[in-house]
């Protein structure tokens, strides 16, 4: 499996054909904000590719040295194979180089909408975990939803205090300031 970094067009297919069925709609950006985000410095995307697939996608918002992982995703048929916790590691080595901080948000399991929905939570959580991130203390609400805010080690992990103000800086990057404003709340 190789870790590279996605073209415009591997973008708009993934979006397209996967990301609008892999994540919630409320969680779903237009891909004109993606693009746009992407021109302006804001966002990079990578895959992990096998046998000419994409196999798994993370799409970044950066801010600086600092980013988010805004969407991570293994292909549906190849989840529970070792794909993802593959893909981890390379992101955690291939972004080393580039960012002090990569910060991960992931639905709080206290916030789902039945035992189901807490328990798919508490295991993607527990993914991420069982794959060498760190929870932080820190909580957010972005359009609605509860996150629980997690680091990749690619350097040191960052205060709660400071996960904070990366986070803050995160979104003010990409967002206009009345829907910073209205959409993000930093617990």
């Amino acid at each position: 499996m190789k870790y590279e970094p996605l073209t415009v067009g591997q973008i708009k297919e993934i979006y397209a054909e996967r990301l609008v069925n892999d994540f919630a709609p409320e969680e779903v950006k237009p891909l004109s904000r993606i693009l746009t985000a992407l021109s302006d410095g804001h966002y990079v995307c990578y895959g992990a590719i096998e046998e000419g697939e994409i196999v798994a996608y993370a799409f970044l918002v950066i801010d600086g040295r600092n980013a988010m992982v805004d969407y991570y995703a293994v292909r549906e048929d190849l989840r529970g194979h070792g794909k993802g916790s593959c893909f981890i590691r390379m992101m955690t080595d291939g972004l080393r180089q580039q960012f002090d901080c990569v910060l991960f948000e992931s639905e709080d399991p206290d916030d789902g909408k039945n035992d189901e929905d807490r328990n798919v939570r508490d295991r993607r959580i527990r993914f991420y975990l069982h794959n060498g991130l760190v929870e932080t203390g820190v909580r957010t609400i972005v359009w609605h939803v509860h996150y629980r805010i997690l680091a990749l080690p690619v350097g040191r992990i960052p205060s709660d205090s400071e996960i904070r103000e990366i986070y803050d800086g995160i979104y003010r990057a990409i967002l206009p300031v009345t829907l910073y404003m209205e959409m993000v709340r930093i617990l």
